[in-house]
């Protein structure tokens, strides 16, 4: 089980009068983790400059904090996941970093392995610098890699704009739902999710109104920068509600190896009701 881990060498190189030149020379020996930040935008240094390194020293020592909480909680996450799905989990690589605002947490393929990618800066960004909300958020990213384990193949084929959207959603619900295997966001997001309770009907009617005009803003449903009736990921929420139907009628296995159509048929089911 890898672990890359340059936060650790942000921590070195970090100076509170330049963070933006400390963040530079920290990425020197990580090109690839480098490229994999700077490529999500297409004018990465403003980006950077105007939304990321606006922190003071404060801000940084919460960083620290939550690095040591992410070192300690990601063997009983690997763990747990583990014995739960009879998984071996030893080949998972973790990547712990200070990115560009791109995720506090991300399931990818980086360098050729299966990724665990940990945000530090965005962590504490979103204020979920607490033990029991990292232990979540690793359970939600290690579970979209069980996820993709189980079924064998991934959504890429996937093309059509509603298809993708609702598989998104069924995803994101999925490794949502994981997060209860330690807290959950009724413990850890309390007000995440009444406020999400509360406005259901309207986000499924957003979401279907985006969904059948074909809306790019559909991902702000998906994001925390641009939050929907002022709920960020919400629609994180729907899909958790949409596996928590599902699981009314069958188990977590077959939710998880569920085919593409029976998938659609039953997010627009909900999505509807």
């Amino acid at each position: 089980m890898s672990v890359i881990d340059q936060f650790k060498e942000f921590k070195q190189h970090y100076s509170a009068n330049n963070t933006f030149e400390s963040w530079l020379k920290s990425m020197e020996n990580f090109n690839a983790l480098k490229d994999l930040c700077v490529h999500a935008y297409d004018d990465w240094k403003t980006i950077a400059k105007t939304r990321v390194f606006i922190y003071d020293d404060a801000v940084f020592k919460r960083m620290v904090k939550a690095h040591d909480m992410i070192l300690s909680s990601r063997p009983k996450v690997v763990s747990a996941l583990s014995q739960f799905f009879s998984l071996d989990l030893n080949d998972i690589q973790w990547v712990i970093a200070h990115g560009l605002g791109n995720g506090a947490g991300w399931a990818l393929v980086f360098e050729g392995n299966p990724t665990v990618f940990l945000g530090v800066e965005k962590i504490v960004a979103l204020g979920w610098d607490n033990p029991r909300r990292i232990d979540d958020l690793m359970t939600h990213e290690l579970m979209h890699l069980v996820h993709a384990s189980k079924r064998d193949i991934a959504f890429k084929h996937i093309t059509e704009f509603k298809a993708e959207y609702l598989l998104r959603m069924y995803v994101e619900g999925v490794a949502t739902y994981g997060e209860g295997l330690f807290h959950g966001r009724q413990k850890t997001m309390p007000s995440w999710i009444t406020q999400c309770h509360q406005k259901e009907k309207l986000l499924k009617q957003k979401m279907l109104h985006y969904l059948n005009t074909n809306d790019q803003r559909i991902n702000d449903l998906f994001g925390d920068w641009y939050p929907v009736y002022g709920i960020h990921e919400a629609a994180y929420y729907l899909g958790l509600r949409l596996i928590q139907t599902l699981l009314a009628s069958m188990s977590i296995e077959t939710v998880l190896v569920l085919d593409e159509k029976t998938i659609i048929k039953q997010a627009i089911h909900y999505l509807s009701s």
